[in-house]
């Protein structure tokens, strides 16, 4: 059951027409539509969303016109930017149009590209719905969830303050949240990485918005708390959490 991810049940529709077609069938025609897209010679903006999708499907085809065709999209070119985040962010529309939502494979490349964008990092709300979705939303994964943290830590570092006021709080509910998630002990190199960025953000988000951690009485207490039960490689990392922290006290 169900319609192929990153297409609703509209689009799938004017693929198949009247035929009732196999996932491998679908995947024939858009690598036909792709043969076409390519031949248009098309601006490297317009083509890239759909070159990452493809990525996916048939990743060396896809990889290759990436490279050939699209190397030179702008990542802070607010139309592509927004076009990406509509692969990840599923609308709340009706039922024909609603897309399914975007595969894991597709969402952790597009999150690798988000990781490099200031576009990305000044779109509130998508940008907070595709951590969000990331860090706590149904079927995300181990890989999504160290993703989402990477890019948390990007846009504490890059989003203009009036995007982190509306932002960061929400943004710091959801990293403690994911923090009481994991064990202080031993944890897998994916649980590491998820927790380093955690801790990271943590440090920049005191750093921008200090005010932010004057009653957040409980947040001490649990850093230090890290410093003492965490391992010794994320020590250091919790250390310049806590330093940003006595400092926005």
């Amino acid at each position: 059951g169900g319609f192929p991810p990153g297409l609703s049940v509209g689009q799938v529709n004017r693929v198949t027409g009247k035929q009732q077609l196999q996932n491998n069938e679908i995947l024939l025609r858009k690598l036909g539509i792709l043969n076409v897209i390519q031949a248009m010679e098309l601006a490297p903006e317009l083509v890239y969303p759909l070159y990452i999708a493809a990525s996916v499907d048939w990743y060396d085809r896809g990889e290759e016109l990436l490279k050939k065709k699209a190397n030179g999209a702008n990542l802070d070119d607010l139309n592509l930017i927004n076009r990406l985040f509509l692969l990840f962010n599923v609308e709340q529309i009706d039922s024909e149009s609603r897309v399914s939502p975007g595969s894991p494979a597709l969402k952790a490349k597009l999150m690798s590209i988000f990781c490099r964008s200031i576009a990305a990092a000044n779109n509130f709300p998508s940008t907070l719905q595709c951590i969000s979705g990331c860090i706590y939303g149904s079927g995300t994964t181990s890989r999504l969830k160290q993703l989402g943290m990477e890019f948390t830590v990007w846009v504490f570092k890059h989003a203009k303050i009036d995007q982190l006021k509306l932002m960061g709080p929400v943004i710091l509910s959801g990293i403690m949240k994911s923090l009481d998630n994991y064990p202080s002990s031993e944890a897998d190199a994916s649980a590491r990485e998820v927790k380093t960025y955690a801790f990271q953000a943590i440090g920049l988000l005191a750093q921008r918005m200090p005010h932010l951690f004057r009653e957040k009485i409980d947040m001490s207490p649990r850093l230090f708390h890290a410093l003492k039960d965490e391992s010794q490689p994320l020590r250091f990392v919790v250390q310049e959490a806590t330093i940003s922290l006595a400092e926005a006290y």
